[in-house]
């Protein structure tokens, strides 16, 4: 199989100038006065399920980001067969909507292959150019549990990268119908003996200046584990060129769960980060810069539930001028025993942020039944959107989208004092 096999793209295929009158300005004011006031006066949340179980065959992993068009893409890995992270094939599966998630066109697969299990990383969208990125890594899917994986790259990485091991990136100039081929990323991390990747599904970010920014994680050597009793490091990527490149940027040592991790700019200029933790609380930084030789430590956040599961992260427009209101969600439920366990996967609760996401005073109950994995979105209306693992019987039955506006989260809010 060459380097770029393994994948399945599927395609769908006299100027007059009048000044208008004050009274009609003043007019043309009052009417978008009213339809703000109106806006404000009507709560939204609607959601329906986007990516349903298929017998054995589950969608995990959710991804969502709106393309500078405004068409919404929200991506997942469909696991063939089976719920399990390893030990089976996996495709990268796409749906979009062109008129803000009413309604959905069918799956488009982005990724496919016999004997490969893709695992998604994170979407992105460069705003100056429209381009979309989706990264993705590739695993084989004859390996039952991630030990023996990671066993066998140190035993003979040069054998797996030959097979194609690693990260890629499919990017779209046409917001998501058809896609580039895979290009592979050669990442390296200078104090790991194991595997170095891009990290798991949510999406990255683009800073003011231009910069694109998403997650990244390597297995640390045992040199970095023997100094610092960490077997993980979580790292930014940063492209300075519209994503043709991508540099190793600022790192941490998360103690856990390296690969999972929201970002999210501040309106300070700094970069928050909120990490998936063992419990019972969330761990968030703030990083002065994306570059590379900034360090920072994580530390808990009293005011954010962990379930010992991934979660959303999103900023959108403040109220005040250049204010940023940061957005996150996740099942709001305490873990306090350590490690997975699904009965602590349920209640997932959108929460905001007005000050860089050092209190949380809002938060509202999006799903009371049991749900896992989260990303947000919002269109350019100022609609959010949130797509998120849900079912009946288990937190990972299928995969869902929730429109909804702020004032629906502040309507009958939970208004909680932002410490405890």
């Amino acid at each position: 199989m060459a380097l770029g096999s393994g994948f399945l793209h599927r395609r769908r295929t006299g100027l007059v100038i009048r000044t208008p009158t004050l009274a009609r300005i003043a007019g043309m004011i009052a009417a978008v006065a009213a339809m703000a006031s109106s806006s404000a006066a009507s709560p939204l949340c609607e959601k329906q399920v986007l990516f349903p179980r298929d017998g054995a065959t589950v969608c995990r992993i959710p991804s969502l980001v709106v393309a500078k068009s405004g068409v919404i893409l929200a991506t997942a890995d469909r696991r063939i067969g089976s719920n399990h992270d390893w030990g089976h094939d996996t495709e990268i599966v796409l749906r979009r909507s062109e008129d803000g998630g009413r309604s959905w066109l069918p799956i488009q697969v982005l990724a496919s292959a016999q004997g490969v299990n893709f695992h998604s990383g994170p979407s992105l969208v460069d705003e100056r150019t429209g381009r979309v990125f989706k990264f993705l890594k590739k695993r084989p899917a004859s390996f039952q549990r991630p030990t023996d994986f990671h066993a066998a790259m140190v035993a003979d990485a040069d054998r797996w990268h030959r097979w194609g091991v690693g990260s890629y990136v499919i990017h779209s100039d046409d917001s998501g119908a058809t896609w580039s081929p895979p290009r592979r990323l050669h990442l390296e991390h200078p104090d790991t003996t194991g595997i170095t990747d891009v990290g798991n599904g949510v999406h990255g970010i683009q800073l003011p200046d231009g910069r694109l920014v998403i997650q990244a994680y390597c297995e640390a050597s045992k040199e970095w584990q023997q100094e610092h009793d960490n077997a993980s490091l979580s790292f930014l990527l940063v492209s300075r060129d519209g994503g043709d490149t991508w540099d190793r940027g600022a790192e941490w040592s998360p103690g856990y769960a390296a690969m999972e991790y929201g970002i999210t700019a501040t309106a300070d200029g700094r970069i928050y980060v909120n990490q998936r933790s063992l419990g019972p609380l969330r761990k968030v930084a703030w990083l002065t810069a994306p570059d590379a030789g900034t360090r920072v430590d994580t530390r808990p956040d009293p005011n954010l539930p962990e379930a010992v599961c991934h979660a959303g992260l999103h900023a959108i427009p403040g109220h005040s001028p250049g204010g940023v209101r940061i957005l996150f969600a996740n099942p709001a439920v305490e873990n306090r025993r350590g490690g997975y366990q699904e009965d602590t996967r349920r209640m997932l609760t959108v929460r905001m942020s007005d000050d860089g996401g050092r209190t949380w005073p809002t938060a509202r109950l999006l799903d009371a039944g049991r749900s896992g994995y989260a990303d947000l979105g919002a269109l350019p209306d100022g609609t959010l959107l949130c797509l998120y693992e849900n079912g009946p019987e288990h937190y990972d039955d299928q995969i869902s989208i929730a429109r909804f506006n702020s004032e629906w989260v502040e309507a009958t809010a939970e208004r909680e004092s932002g410490k405890r």
